[in-house]
């Protein structure tokens, strides 16, 4: 069995055969899995490994390289239930479409932490343009509103059940993790006081 036969098997297991949802999930682009899985049976490049493994952790490593064992570390391999999953993933796109909060406040948060759109960008791994079309309406993907939750340890509730104005006791718990991106909040205030 090839890598590209344990991959479909992956997609199988915990996306319930949607190549769309682990797309999704893995931030890998459509096309990039067609090509593994389909008929030209490409070899998966190491970020694309790199991608599936950090969206699935319970993933057998040993399993995906080379074969060996289970296709997940956990014990309960045969019993791993994907329903639970897809609702969860399916009420997370509800919410994020749904919102008329989500923008307003991805705007708010990075005023409120003084970083420029680059800055921004550089911390969850986009562009600064992308940055902007989200502060102008268009909704992230669920990939980047992870990132974001995890970084400043915010709900997706409250990124997009509430307006941030009117809760400041939740932008007051957002703060910069790293001590690079607080030089760079830090002189950012020094500009903007300048202007």
């Amino acid at each position: 069995m090839s890598i590209n036969d344990r991959i479909r098997i992956l997609i199988d297991l915990l996306a319930n055969g949607r190549q769309n949802v682990f797309a999704d999930t893995t931030t890998i682009r459509t096309t990039t899995i067609n090509g593994i899985i389909g008929k030209k049976a490409s070899d998966p490049s190491f970020s694309t490994l790199k991608k599936i493994i950090d969206a699935y952790p319970d993933i057998n490593l040993n399993w995906l390289m080379k074969g060996k064992g289970k296709p997940l570390t956990k014990s309960d391999n045969q019993d791993y239930v994907f329903e639970p999953v897809v609702s969860e993933y399916k009420e997370s796109l509800s919410k994020i479409r749904d919102s008329i909060y989500l923008c307003s406040n991805l705007k708010l948060i990075r005023n409120h932490i003084h970083l420029s759109q680059d800055s921004f960008a550089q911390i969850f791994g986009v562009t600064r343009d992308t940055v902007a079309s989200y502060e102008r309406g268009f909704k992230p993907k669920l990939p980047f509103i992870n990132r974001l939750m995890d970084y400043f340890n915010i709900t997706l509730d409250e990124l997009t059940s509430c307006d941030l104005n009117e809760h400041p006791e939740i932008l007051e718990k957002i703060i910069i993790h790293d001590t690079k991106r607080e030089a760079e909040n830090k002189n950012f205030r020094i500009e903007n006081h300048k202007s």
